[in-house]
């Protein structure tokens, strides 16, 4: 008896463990397979996008119009990088998943390299069976919330804000279906995006030399800049001068190798100051003033952040097309400053130069007029300012204009980063042909 009940429970044994195991084979499959497979849970959710806001209610159709990409990385050199940039914390980022109908909710998770806790917010279905979710409460009725920004410089986390800092990616990610009994948490999708971010350096000399007078309006003209782009929306990220108020200006500061938290932490970064053939100078902080240069050989900036550069000092710029190539091919899209003697202490430069901006003119073109509106005072026909990129790139076309001109919600939109394998042009140039009247 007892060994036929052995006997028995032994097959039962077996005849179990078969079916557990045909069952965990069946499970395993279907974790592995998010794919489709309709006898088990089904990649119900099919797509994720983001959108760039135009509005700020969420039901207005033109927030689904201009997708939130960024620049892949194309395997040439070029490194993934963002196309916007946004301004401050007002432009609303929605969010549209699509799938099968009928689903009553989707959750999903949205982070950044910055802010690893992110938020988590819902999708809903836009109507009876259309099977187009998107990030809000009641499509019908409209409702704000649900709607995500990029959080503002120190502020206090309010809402569905998320950090982040420099470049980095904004990541998606669906946490839960509610759709009994399938469900799905294998899809994410995430894009490159950054904030505008302002920083301006300068100094004023005091020595008693006449070569090195004093310079007053040197810090004056980098206080107009930073004040126009911070009533426009910007951050201001970096500012060094020789000011009490400020920390003293360093060459390190646009080194490659210590720019990064520093003139590299800002996408527009404005330098005021004296410079000589090739180089850029920089009053150091010691107790003799002495002065230090920033050379193309060892200028980084754009490897970090910095997306445009302005050198207000005399002869920065020669004609020598390797030169460029240092100087621009870690990322930075435009360098644009003096071949000839600078006036740098005019007063209302870097105003002129910000209310061209301001009117929609393109970053090159704006220094340009500027140049033209203050040039030095010349015996002979020479090239004063000049604009420095690559045309391919198209970067000659970046201005601080938003997508929609008369939306103050709308991104910036800027062109591909550089490499150092690209080809460097003077992409503007403006000459001057004396007498020049004062």
């Amino acid at each position: 008896m007892r060994g036929h009940t052995q006997a028995t429970l032994g097959k039962t044994g077996i005849f179990v463990a078969a079916r557990l195991a045909l069952a965990l084979g069946t499970l395993a499959v279907h974790a592995q397979d998010s794919g489709g497979d309709p006898a088990g849970n089904r990649e119900i959710l099919k797509t994720i996008k983001l959108y760039i806001g135009k509005s700020d209610v969420p039901s207005d159709a033109k927030n689904y119009e201009d997708e939130l990409t960024d620049y892949s990385d194309d395997g040439k050199g070029h490194r993934r990088c963002p196309k916007y940039m946004f301004i401050g914390n007002k432009t609303p980022i929605f969010i549209e998943g699509r799938g099968e109908a009928g689903m009553r909710q989707v959750n999903i998770k949205v982070t950044s390299q910055t802010d690893s806790a992110g938020v988590r917010m819902a999708l809903f279905e836009t109507g009876a069976s259309t099977g187009i979710y998107r990030n809000v409460t009641s499509y019908a009725h409209g409702s704000s919330t649900n709607i995500v920004c990029l959080k503002a410089q120190g502020e206090v986390s309010r809402g569905l804000r998320i950090a982040i800092k420099d470049e980095e990616l904004l990541t998606v990610t669906v946490i839960g279906v509610m759709s009994d009994p399938d469900q799905t948490n294998q899809l994410s999708t995430s894009v490159m995006v950054d904030r505008a971010e302002c920083g301006v350096a300068g100094y004023s000399y005091t020595k008693s030399s006449p070569q090195q007078r004093v310079l007053a309006n040197n810090l004056k003209n980098i206080t107009d800049l930073v004040s126009m782009l911070i009533a426009d929306g910007w951050e201001s990220i970096y500012r060094a001068s020789d000011d009490a108020a400020n920390a003293w200006c360093l060459v390190e500061d646009f080194e490659i190798t210590t720019d990064a938290g520093k003139a590299d932490a800002a996408d527009l970064v404005y330098w005021s100051g004296h410079g000589g053939v090739k180089k850029c100078g920089f009053l150091r902080s010691d107790t003799a003033k002495t002065v230090a240069f920033l050379t193309y050989d060892n200028a980084g900036l754009g490897d970090t952040d910095a997306n445009w550069a302005i050198f207000d000092s005399c002869d920065f710029f020669t004609a020598n097309l390797a030169d460029f190539k240092k100087l621009c091919g870690h990322g930075l899209r435009l360098a644009c400053g003096y071949a000839s003697p600078s006036p740098m202490d005019d007063e209302g430069k870097a105003a002129f130069f910000m209310a061209r901006l301001r009117e929609g003119k393109t970053i090159k073109d704006a220094w340009c007029l500027t140049v033209k509106e203050y040039p030095p005072k010349m015996d002979s026909p020479v090239v004063i300012g000049v604009v420095v990129g690559v045309k391919a790139l198209d970067c000659g076309n970046d201005s601080i204009v938003s997508v929609t001109k008369n939306c103050s919600l709308s991104p910036i939109k800027i062109s591909r980063a550089p490499s150092g394998n690209d080809g460097f042009n003077i992409i503007c140039q403006q000459a001057v042909v004396p007498p020049y009247s004062y």
